[in-house]
């Protein structure tokens, strides 16, 4: 399913593939049952599979959501079969004369109840269905009609009358019908108020304590591992508790688990000349200081591991157009050169590299990765004392999925503590007032501070935040005490 906040009408053939597929399962597969991942989108929009879902519900904060038409396609036969119903069988299931629509008939358990789903999706022109109904269908009188096209979904339609059990029906290419003796089918929602979108709250704090045991705390979004709510530290601490390292479906593997949290913000889509500037965006996170609790909690064996706290990541620009009108992105084909776009928008290309480098806070977006910074601790029990740490900062510019960043800055605190002790990081950045200036970055650690710096690379600074720690060592990290507030 394509990104349906908001949905372009150059979308319809994706959208009523979807009621395409729910018939072919059976249609083509015999299959009878077919799970959707997922209901409903509620993830942020700059991690993978953004708007993977059947309603759009990805600012909680707000109370805002959209219901996509996806959701009514789908409501063609959710609506029209109830639990119980069963397949009429082949002679119900045919594909359509031209080979490129299908029709997939359901009867209620009693057999008094009909309903006959429709999908014209490949089709190209108008064409006629020719019902014939037999057993006790033959008496039925009429047959209630629901259908969608583009610009007008779930439309009930004049009823469709029966003669001995026969009709024909002409049906328009790219539309969905559902032909029923189903009472009370209708679209929902209508006259509903639905709150605008909003910023994410900023000042934003959690001290977990408000949680039960195994929740996931409001607002987080784990990319790799499992944080949730654990009591501990005196109270309730958000714990990473898996002890296996990730699986990571688009890339090498990784060598990190996080939990993020936070809008990032993205340019509009570009002009067919070039690259549009990056624009704010509602909700997005710019300049912000975030400051939490951390450690890392020690097993029988180790001896080393990794915590950081990153900011300013997520971020993307939607897709770059060439002169020639060809909508191009770098670094997205396997390559890492330039690969071609079916058709905008292009939808993102988050998390560039998660890789033995430690944690990589770019993410890649068109032409064009807006960069994020990240500082680390690193604990070696058996080379020196207290934690070394580590400033890095995205590059900005065209690059490839392995997003590079740079070192701002280095050193060591031999009196921080032993591994396994509670530290408080606190990461700033904020944007310059001049359009095109730099961005200051400040870091400490447990009040500490280890300096200010100035980086040209990151003069576009937006974004969410993240925890973590590396999945080698100490896998178990606890955090307590998150505090994001404005610059």
């Amino acid at each position: 399913m394509p990104d349906p906040n908001p949905v372009p009408a150059s979308e319809w053939p994706a959208f009523v593939a979807l009621a395409q597929t729910l018939n072919a399962n059976y249609v083509r597969s015999h299959h009878t049952a077919m799970m959707m991942w997922t209901v409903a989108y509620s993830w942020y929009d700059w991690m993978w599979y953004a708007g993977k879902g059947l309603i759009v519900a990805n600012t909680p904060w707000s109370g805002h959501y959209v219901v996509p038409d996806a959701l009514w396609l789908v409501a063609h036969t959710t609506q029209a079969v109830q639990p119980g119903w069963r397949f009429a069988g082949r002679d119900g299931a045919k594909l359509l004369a031209d080979g490129l629509g299908s029709a997939v008939s359901y009867v209620s358990p009693d057999g008094s109840g009909l309903s006959i789903v429709v999908e014209t999706a490949n089709s190209r022109a108008n064409q006629t269905l020719r019902l014939r109904l037999g057993g006790s269908f033959v008496a039925l009188p009429r047959l209630h009609v629901w259908r969608s096209v583009a610009g007008d979904v779930f439309r009930r339609q004049a009823p469709l009358a029966l003669r001995r059990g026969q009709a024909t029906l002409q049906l328009p290419p790219a539309a969905v019908l559902t032909l029923t003796t189903v009472e009370g089918m209708q679209k929902g929602g209508q006259g509903a108020t639905i709150p605008p979108p909003a910023n994410f709250p900023l000042p934003h704090s959690d001290s977990f304590e408000s949680y039960d045991d195994g929740a996931m705390p409001r607002f987080s979004s784990d990319l790799h591992g499992a944080f949730s709510i654990q009591s501990g530290h005196g109270g309730k601490v958000l714990r990473q508790r898996t002890l296996l390292p990730p699986t990571c479906t688009h890339c090498g593997g990784s060598t990190n688990y996080v939990t993020a949290m936070g809008v990032s913000a993205a340019a509009p889509f570009a002009s067919s000349l070039g690259l549009n500037e990056a624009a704010e965006q509602d909700g997005a996170m710019v300049d912000y200081r975030v400051r939490v609790s951390g450690r890392l909690v020690p097993g029988p064996q180790a001896t080393q591991g990794y915590l950081y706290v990153a900011s300013h990541i997520g971020v993307m620009l939607e897709y770059a157009a060439t002169k020639d009108g060809n909508n191009t992105v770098q670094g997205c084909s396997a390559s890492e050169g330039t690969g071609q776009l079916s058709r905008p928008p292009f939808s993102s290309i988050p998390m560039c590299n998660w890789g033995k480098d430690g944690f990589q806070p770019n993410y890649l977006h068109a032409t064009h990765s807006v960069p994020g910074c990240v500082l680390q601790l690193e604990w070696n029990t058996s080379g020196w004392a207290g934690a070394a740490w580590t400033l890095r900062a995205g590059t900005s510019g065209a690059c490839a999925r392995s997003c590079p960043s740079r070192t701002v800055a280095t050193g060591r605190l031999p009196d921080l503590g032993a591994l396994g002790s509670w530290v408080a990081l606190d990461l700033t950045a904020k944007r310059s007032s001049t359009p095109g200036g730099n961005t200051t970055l400040r870091a400490a650690v447990n009040g500490t501070r280890l300096g200010a710096w100035e980086v040209p690379f990151l003069a576009e600074a937006r974004g969410a935040i993240a925890l973590g720690n590396g999945v080698s060592g100490c896998p178990i990290s606890e955090w307590d005490d998150l505090q994001i507030t404005a610059k």
